[in-house]
C-alpha cells in the first residue's frame, strides 16, 4: 500500500495515534469504580510505539518520505490529568451523572409506573 501511494507520488503523511481506550467511557463503565481499564491502554501504547517504529521505517526506505504523528494519546491523557486547564471544572456527584427521569444529565422521561 505504502509503495503504490509512494509511486503515485505521495510524500508526506500525518497519523494520529490511538488514545487511552481503557479511558474510553464504555471500558470504564465495566470496572467496579469506574475507573480506566489499564490491560486496554497498555495495548493502545503499545500500538503507539509501533506505529512510529513503522513510520520510521518508511522514512528510511522511501526518498523524500515525510511524516508526522500526532498523539491523542498524550493529548486525552493530559485533559484527564488537567481539567481545569480546558476553563471551568465542575465535578458531579455520581447521582447526578445517572439518568433521573428527566432530572439527570441525560434528561430522558420517565417510563410508565416508574418512581423518582
Amino acid at each position: 500500500m505504502n509503495q503504490a501511494l509512494y509511486v503515485l507520488g505521495a510524500r508526506k503523511f500525518a497519523v494520529i495515534d490511538v488514545p487511552p481506550i481503557g479511558c474510553c467511557p464504555y471500558p470504564r463503565s465495566l470496572h467496579p469504580l469506574g475507573a480506566c481499564i489499564d490491560v486496554l491502554n497498555e495495548l493502545a501504547r503499545g500500538f503507539n510505539k509501533g506505529v512510529k517504529a513503522a513510520m520510521h521505517g518508511l522514512g528510511l526506505s522511501f526518498q523524500g518520505f515525510r511524516y508526522s504523528v500526532g498523539s491523542s494519546h498524550a493529548a486525552v491523557q493530559s485533559i484527564m490529568k488537567h481539567p481545569q486547564r480546558l476553563g471551568t471544572y465542575v465535578r458531579f456527584a455520581p447521582e447526578q451523572l445517572t439518568d433521573r427521569c428527566g432530572s439527570g444529565l441525560r434528561g430522558s422521561s420517565c417510563p410508565p409506573g416508574a418512581r423518582v
